[in-house]
């Protein structure tokens, strides 16, 4: 499939305490199309973080992609374990596509 060639985000726990780390991550749109380049970030237990920028540069989709919404790019998302991760997005998010793969988002619907 098309989508296996652009790579997956791994996830995992961070091993420094941070409460999440984002190493050599990168964030594609399903077409490949890049809208975060090898972003390293980590929030330490105590800091916030405000994800800002112009309208279409990419926040909604590096966040979804932190919350495990959004697969495609590579590097890692790694979260303190036992810490949880709250988004609240301005709108609900309802991904485009059928409504029966809606529920299996982001993977196919045939997987669900």
């Amino acid at each position: 499939e098309e989508n296996d060639r652009l790579g997956r985000i791994q996830r995992g726990e961070t091993e420094d305490g941070a409460m999440l780390s984002l190493r050599n991550l990168s964030v594609t749109l399903d077409d490949g199309t890049s809208v975060v380049k090898e972003t390293e970030v980590e929030i330490q237990p105590g800091e916030r973080a405000l994800v800002s920028g112009e309208s279409g540069t990419g926040k909604s989709t590096l966040v979804r992609a932190i919350a495990g919404l959004w697969p495609w790019g590579s590097g890692n998302v790694d979260f303190h374990p036992g810490k949880r991760l709250f988004m609240l997005p301005q709108r609900p998010y309802i991904p485009s596509g059928t409504l029966r793969r809606a529920p299996a988002y982001p993977a196919a619907a045939d997987n669900w």
